[in-house]
């Protein structure tokens, strides 16, 4: 067996030295919280959860404490009881960093005992979304989830180095540069990298294989298919999507199908929103809007410019970003069949209405805005602090409509708004 404190030792200076950018994230609540809770951050991998358990572990030691993060995808301990093995070599420290903690033999029952006996502050990191979509019975109510998103738009700027200044030059690069965030997203390395299209596929080919198709007996090709398929889609229809697969030579059932999209949302990659309904057999049997975890992956899997595409996926993830621990987005649809992009419900009220048009002209602001009151009305929103959006290409105003105080806003303007 590998000596583990050489292990750990590597590990720390890997923490230490490699080069990092900072993130948008809370730093100080995950550090405090831990003192009395697990901290699981979450999300789809390569968005950057290794990197920013080492800026905690950084942020730790630069107040005088002492951390000790490991990488338990290290091949060097995929060995039983490798956890408790670099519990004993940290017995001096004060936190656990663990990146990818979901990977260890027996992690769920090892995490609920170190909690229990509080003998270290445990910050954990995973690429599936184990802990928060299904924890162990023992660790349910003892953690605190963080999401980690790929780079917000304000993040990309950052990692590019363009100041959002309001002048024309300034304007001008930063509409460039949301035409390659929207195109390209906002994976790090992707950023970065000249290569940009050939990463994004690659980064697809490794989630679906690991971290998708790994986890059930559904054979590879269903998973990249099915996912192909949702990819050039806005809604997903069980019954639509299997008739589609059976066209193309697999024998799946809708059981499979369902299954598919809970592992793909427990992976990550892509995301299913509900109509607003008070009725669960409508939440169940209409179709689920289909938005993927990164704007790039549009691009990498269908290789077209589809901006109003674009546009709503980048909405909705910063929607998700900013989503308060009762809030959800569904979408609206009347019973004319209106449909409103999002709707942020809090509780059971919903506080917010959002149409999101690359571009407007008469006819589609008809359409966009009539459904936008014809909501409001129901939901009695009169629009006063922005709660009635319509977010487009270069369109910024606000306008009374049937007694509703609509608020046009520019994406690249809502995008880089402070929380």
């Amino acid at each position: 067996m590998e000596n583990i404190g050489d292990v750990i030792g590597e590990w720390a200076q890997t923490a230490e030295k490699k080069p990092l950018r900072e993130r948008d994230f809370d730093f100080e609540r995950a550090i405090t919280e831990s003192r009395d809770r697990v901290i699981s951050i979450t999300g789809v991998r390569r968005s950057g959860k290794s990197s920013l358990l080492m800026l905690i572990y950084r942020r730790i030691a630069a107040k005088g404490g002492k951390a000790v993060y490991v990488n338990v995808e290290d091949d060097r301990l995929r060995f039983k009881g490798a956890l408790d093995e670099i519990l004993k070599h940290a017995k001096d420290a004060e936190w656990l960093l663990l990146d990818e903690v979901a990977n260890a033999p027996g992690w769920e029952g090892w995490m609920h005992r170190i909690n229990e006996m509080k003998s270290i502050r445990l910050i954990t990191a995973s690429s599936l979304n184990k802990l928060s979509r299904f924890p162990p019975r023992e660790l349910r109510g003892r953690i605190t989830y963080f999401e980690l998103f790929p780079l917000s738009f304000r993040e990309f700027l950052e990692f590019k180095g363009i100041e959002p200044a309001k002048t024309v030059r300034g304007i001008g690069a930063a509409e460039r540069a949301l035409e390659e965030y929207l195109v390209f997203g906002g994976f790090p390395e992707a950023v970065i990298s000249e290569n940009k299209a050939g990463i994004l596929q690659e980064y697809v080919n490794s989630i679906v294989s690991l971290d998708v198709a790994a986890l059930s007996d559904i054979p590879l090709r269903v998973v990249f298919d099915f996912y192909s398929q949702l990819a050039g889609t806005t809604f997903f229809s069980a019954t639509k999507t299997e008739r589609v697969l059976k066209s193309a030579g697999h024998s799946v059932g809708k059981g499979t199908l369902l299954e598919l999209e809970r592992l793909l949302e427990a992976a990550y990659l892509a995301f299913f929103v509900q109509i607003y309904s008070t009725k669960i057999k409508d939440r169940t049997l209409y179709p689920r809007k289909v938005y993927l975890v990164d704007c790039g992956l549009f691009y990498a899997a269908t290789g077209k410019k589809d901006w109003g595409r674009f546009y709503e996926n980048a909405v909705f993830l910063q929607l998700r970003r900013k989503l308060g621990q009762l809030e959800q987005i569904v979408y609206y649809r009347s019973q004319e069949n209106r449909e409103v992009d999002f709707a942020v419900k809090s509780g059971s009220r919903i506080k917010m209405l959002i149409q999101v048009a690359y571009e407007i002209d008469e006819r589609i602001k008809e359409r966009e805005v009539g459904a936008l009151v014809e909501a409001a009305q129901e939901f009695g929103l009169s629009g006063k602090g922005s709660e009635l959006l319509v977010i487009t290409r270069d369109l910024k105003k606000t306008e009374d409509v049937r007694g509703k105080r609509i608020t046009y806003v520019r994406l690249r303007d809502w995008l880089l708004e402070e929380e």
